[in-house]
C-alpha cells in the first residue's frame, strides 16, 4: 500500500476539525472575499480546497456582486448556489458553510441577522453530497422568488381573488393564504418592516413562508425517523395539502413578475452611480441596475439582458447564465391554486403497486441475477469514469450509483436500510436486487432496518416481499431484535405485516445472572505513554463462567466464513443484536480495577463481533493494525477487544508493537499469553501480531469499543 501524502493527511485533519467543530477560522476582509466571487465567476476551484477553505469564516456576509441585485449583503455559499457551480457548492458545505445564514434585505451589518437555525448545518451534512448541493440551490431559488414576487391579493372563502391590494399587510387570516407565513402566520409586510429576511416563496402556487419557520419545520420533519431526513429535503411546500415542492433552476414561468421589484432595491440602485458589473462581448454594463424588462436590442444586436436578473448574456444564449430565466418572458398566465397544482412524478414503484408482494419480489430477483456476480475495482472506476458531479434531488440522487454487479447492489439494498433511506430503497427495488441477501452476519435488508428502528423501511421492505421470519446468525429474528432494542414501532410495523412477534422480554440468550467478578486489570502500556499503544491493558476474572460457557456454545451455531487471503484462522460473525453480550461487557469492565483503583478507558463494546478459530498448529497473523468501526449514531471505536475462550500455555501470543515490524526485539512492547476468560484491551493504532499457534485449538471472540463517556484513564481514581 502506498505511503499517505502530505497533502492527503492534512486534508484528513482539516476535515476532522471541521466535523469536530475544532477549525480556527479568521473573517475574510473586502479583498479577500472579492477574490472568492471572482474564482466562483471564473469556475478556479484551487481557493476552494477543504485545507483552506477550514480555515475562512464562511459564515460572513459580503457586498453581493452586481449579478444579485435583490440582497446587499450574501455569504460565498449563497452566491456559489445561484451561479449553479455544484463543486463550489460541495466544497463549501464540506468545509463547515451553514444554508441557513442570510442578512434582512435592508441589513447592512452583521448584527441584523436573525440566528442561524441550529441543527441545519449538520442534518444537510447528513445527505448525500448532490442532494446536499440540491438543497442549498432550490433554497437560493426560493428566496429569490420571495424577493421579487409580486404581492398577490387573498382568496376569500370562495375562491374568488379580491381586489384589496393592502391585503398584503393586513391578511385574510386563512393559513392557505399566500400573503401569510404557512407556518407561524407573520405577513410578508410586517416583517419588511422589522428589517427582516424577505420571506421564501415557492412557485407556481405561490405560498409563502419565513425563513426560520422553514428551517425548523425542515429540521422537525427530518428529525421524526431515520432516513427521514431525506424525504424532507424535498423541501415541499408547507401549505397543508399543497404538492409543490422547491427546484434548484430557474423559477417557474410566470413566477416572478420582472417588472416589479422590493421597495429597498428600487432605492439600492441609481442608474447613474450603478456600481461596475458584469459585461457581455458589447462592454455595457449590467451593473446594479433595477430588475425590469429590458429588450436585447439595449445591450446591442449581440446581447441581451435577462429580465429577471439584469445580467448580459451573449446573443446565442437562449437563458440566462447568471439565473436560468428564459429569453424572452412569455405572457403572464393565470395563477394556480393548489388544487390545479400538478402531481408529484411517480414514485420508482408506481407501477408495481398493484402486484403482490410475492410478485415484486420476484421481479426485482429477476433483474438482479441478470447483473455479474462482482466486478473488479478497475472495472467499476471505468463505468463511473467521467460521470460528472452536480446537483441531484434527493429522489434523482437516491437512483444513482445502484451497484454494478450483484455484490455491490446487495451493499447499497443493506446500506440504504439501515440509513431507512426509502427514496433510495425504491430505487433499488425497481433496479433489481435480492430482498432476502444477507451479509456476513446473516442480517438481511429488514433486519437491519428493524435494528436501526427504522418503522418506515420495515413497512416499505415488507410490502415488498421481504421474509419476515429469516433469522440472523445466532438465531435472531427481525421481530427478537426490534424488541430487544425496544423498537416499538418497528413492532407495530412488523405485526401489522404479518410477522409473529416474540413475547414481552424474550430473548434467544439471556445474560448470564451468575456473580461476575471484580476483574483484575493489569497494565501494558501507561497511558501516560507517547507510544501509540498507551493504554494498552487486559482483565483478568470480569466474567463468570457461565458467560463464558454460553459463548462457546453459540460459537457452533454460527456459519464459517470463507478464508481471506493470509489468513490461517476460520471465522464466524456475529451481531449482538439483543445486547446479552454487550451488558455483560458493560458490567465488568464497570467492575474491573487495578490495584490502586483505577478502571479501563472503554466500558461499551459495539454489537458486531467475530470467533477466530485457529485449528491448525502455525496458524497466525502478520502485523497490522485495526480499522475503526461507525455505528449507526456517529460514534467511532477506538480500541480492540480480544476475549480468550481457550488456554494456550505455549505459542499463540498477542504481541503489541511499537512500529509494523516483529523481526527486531526492541519492537515489542508487551506480549500477552492467551488465558480463559481474559480480556485484552488496545488501541486500534497500536501494530500488533498473533504468533504461530502451537497447542490448539485457540479460539477468540474479537470486537470494537467504545471509549466510556467519562474517559477515565487507567491511573485515574474511581
Amino acid at each position: 500500500m502506498p505511503k499517505e501524502t502530505l497533502r492527503r493527511r492534512e486534508q484528513k485533519a482539516a476535515a476532522f476539525a471541521v466535523r469536530s467543530g475544532l477549525a480556527q477560522r479568521r473573517p475574510l476582509d473586502a479583498e479577500d472575499a472579492k477574490g472568492l466571487f471572482s474564482a466562483i465567476d471564473a469556475r478556479d476551484g484551487s481557493g476552494f480546497g477543504i485545507r483552506k477553505l477550514s480555515g475562512l469564516d464562511l459564515d460572513g456576509f459580503h457586498e453581493a456582486p452586481a449579478t444579485i441585485p435583490w440582497e446587499r449583503r450574501i455569504t460565498l455559499l449563497y452566491y456559489a448556489a445561484w451561479r449553479r457551480r455544484d463543486h463550489f457548492v460541495n466544497g463549501l458545505l464540506r468545509a463547515g458553510a451553514d444554508p441557513s445564514a442570510r442578512l434582512p434585505g435592508d441589513g447592512d451589518g452583521d448584527g441584523d441577522c436573525e440566528p442561524c437555525v441550529d441543527g441545519v448545518r449538520s442534518m444537510v451534512a447528513k445527505l448525500r453530497p448532490e442532494s446536499a448541493v440540491w438543497v442549498a440551490r432550490a433554497v437560493v431559488r426560493l428566496r429569490h422568488a420571495g424577493a421579487c414576487l409580486v404581492p398577490s391579493t387573498c382568496a376569500d372563502d370562495d375562491g374568488e381573488a379580491g381586489a384589496d391590494t393592502t391585503s398584503e399587510s393586513k391578511g385574510c387570516g386563512r393559513r392557505s393564504c399566500r400573503c401569510l407565513c404557512q407556518e407561524c402566520g407573520v405577513t410578508a409586510e410586517e416583517r419588511r418592516q422589522k428589517g427582516l429576511v424577505p420571506m421564501l416563496a415557492w412557485m407556481p402556487c405561490g405560498h409563502r413562508c419565513c425563513e426560520p419557520c422553514f428551517w425548523n419545520l425542515f429540521l422537525r420533519l427530518a428529525s421524526q425517523s431515520p432516513g427521514a431526513e431525506v424525504e424532507a429535503a424535498e423541501l415541499h411546500c408547507p401549505c397543508p395539502g399543497c404538492s409543490v415542492r422547491a427546484h434548484d433552476g430557474t423559477p417557474a414561468v410566470g413566477a416572478v413578475d420582472s417588472k416589479t421589484v422590493l421597495s429597498h432595491q428600487e432605492d439600492k440602485v441609481d442608474g447613474e452611480n450603478a456600481q461596475e458589473g458584469v459585461t457581455g462581448n458589447c462592454g455595457q454594463v449590467a451593473g446594479r441596475r433595477r430588475a425590469k424588462q429590458i429588450p436585447p436590442s439595449d445591450c446591442g444586436a449581440q446581447d441581451w439582458s435577462c429580465p429577471g436578473c439584469s445580467y448580459v448574456n451573449f446573443k446565442v444564449r437562449q437563458d440566462c447564465r447568471n439565473c436560468g430565466a428564459p429569453r424572452f418572458t412569455p405572457a403572464p398566465q393565470e395563477e394556480v391554486r393548489c388544487d390545479a397544482v400538478p402531481p408529484l412524478d411517480d414514485p420508482p414503484l408506481a407501477g408495481w403497486e398493484q402486484m403482490a408482494p410475492t410478485e415484486r419480489k420476484h421481479a426485482s430477483l429477476q433483474r438482479w441475477l441478470q447483473l455479474p456476480v462482482s466486478c473488479s475495482a478497475e472495472e467499476a472506476s471505468q463505468l463511473v469514469k467521467g460521470e460528472k458531479f452536480q446537483a441531484r434531488s434527493p429522489k434523482a440522487a437516491a437512483a444513482t450509483r445502484l451497484g454494478f454487479s450483484q455484490q455491490e447492489r446487495t451493499t447499497e439494498l443493506h446500506k440504504a436500510a439501515c440509513a431507512g433511506d426509502r427514496l433510495r430503497l425504491a430505487a433499488l427495488l425497481g433496479a433489481g436486487v435480492d430482498l432476502d441477501a444477507a451479509n456476513e452476519y446473516g442480517q438481511t435488508a429488514l433486519f437491519l432496518a428493524a435494528y436501526t428502528g427504522s418503522a418506515e423501511a420495515v413497512s416499505f421492505l415488507a410490502a415488498a416481499g421481504a421474509d419476515l421470519e429469516k433469522v440472523a446468525h445466532g438465531g435472531s429474528s427481525a421481530a427478537v431484535c426490534a424488541s430487544g432494542g425496544g423498537h416499538r414501532a418497528v413492532l407495530g410495523a412488523l405485526e401489522e405485516a404479518g410477522a409473529e412477534l416474540p413475547p414481552t422480554g424474550e430473548a434467544i440468550f439471556e445474560a448470564p445472572t451468575g456473580e461476575l467478578g471484580a476483574g483484575k486489570v493489569t497494565e501494558l502500556i501507561s497511558l501516560d505513554s507517547p507510544l501509540v499503544g498507551a493504554g494498552s491493558c487486559f482483565v483478568d476474572g470480569a466474567f463468570s463462567e457461565s458467560f463464558l460457557e454460553r459463548l462457546e456454545q453459540l460459537f457452533p451455531q454460527l456459519p464459517v466464513a470463507a478464508r481471506q487471503k493470509e489468513c490461517t484462522s476460520d471465522r464466524s460473525y456475529y451481531c449482538d443484536s439483543e445486547g446479552w453480550v454487550q451488558e455483560a461487557f458493560a458490567h465488568g469492565l464497570r467492575e474491573a480495577c487495578a490495584g490502586d483503583g483505577s478502571r479501563p478507558p472503554v466500558d461499551t463494546a459495539m454489537a458486531h463481533m467475530r470467533f477466530l478459530h485457529y485449528s491448525e498448529v502455525g496458524g497466525g497473523l502478520p502485523p497490522h493494525v485495526d480499522l475503526a468501526r461507525t455505528e449507526a449514531s456517529g460514534r467511532r471505536s477506538s480500541h480492540t477487544f480480544i476475549l480468550y475462550l481457550a488456554d494456550c500455555n505455549s505459542g499463540g501470543e498477542t504481541v503489541l508493537l511499537s512500529r509494523m515490524e516483529d523481526s527486531k526485539a526492541d519492537a515489542v512492547l508487551a506480549c500477552v499469553q492467551p488465558r480463559r476468560g481474559r480480556l485484552l484491551l488496545f488501541p486500534h493504532l497500536c501494530p500488533h501480531l498473533a504468533r504461530p499457534t502451537i497447542e490448539v485449538p485457540k479460539l477468540l471472540l474479537r470486537g470494537e469499543l467504545l471509549l466510556s463517556t467519562c474517559r477515565s484513564s487507567l491511573l485515574a481514581p474511581r
